[in-house]
């Protein structure tokens, strides 16, 4: 099939996975560029470098529920503080790969960010 403007601008359907950790089944969905565009932006903080919260933050954007309904919000990062830290990085896994971010695109991130505001990177 021939991509048309139409077909691109229908490509807005949400995608799903589902991956078991320890026995518990975890559902994500996509981003949409929209969203992809806030989380990164919401992964630098006001120095240029990448908040440490990074991997949390993608979880907000992807995680759901049984009903597929975001199951976390942005007040809910600190209380994933607790978490495995294991845990938190197989889902982060799961959930990078699923949205199309490469294996390295947050250290990616980092690096464009020393560029453009010159000098060393700072994590918050």
């Amino acid at each position: 099939m021939k991509a048309t403007k139409a077909i691109l601008l229908k490509c807005s359907t949400r995608r799903h996975t589902s991956t078991t950790i320890d026995g518990i089944e975890f559902t994500f969905q996509n981003m949409t560029e929209r969203e992809k565009s806030e989380f990164e932006r919401s992964i630098l903080n006001k120095k240029g470098g990448v908040n440490v919260d990074a991997r949390k933050r993608l979880l907000v954007y992807t995680l759901v529920d049984e009903d597929q309904n975001t199951m976390l919000d942005m007040s809910d990062l600190k209380s994933l503080d607790d978490l495995d830290g294991q845990l938190v990085q197989k889902l982060f896994e799961v959930a990078s790969k699923h949205c199309g971010f490469g294996d390295d695109e947050v250290d990616e991130l980092e690096k464009n960010s020393e560029m453009i505001h010159g000098g060393g990177l700072h994590i918050a």
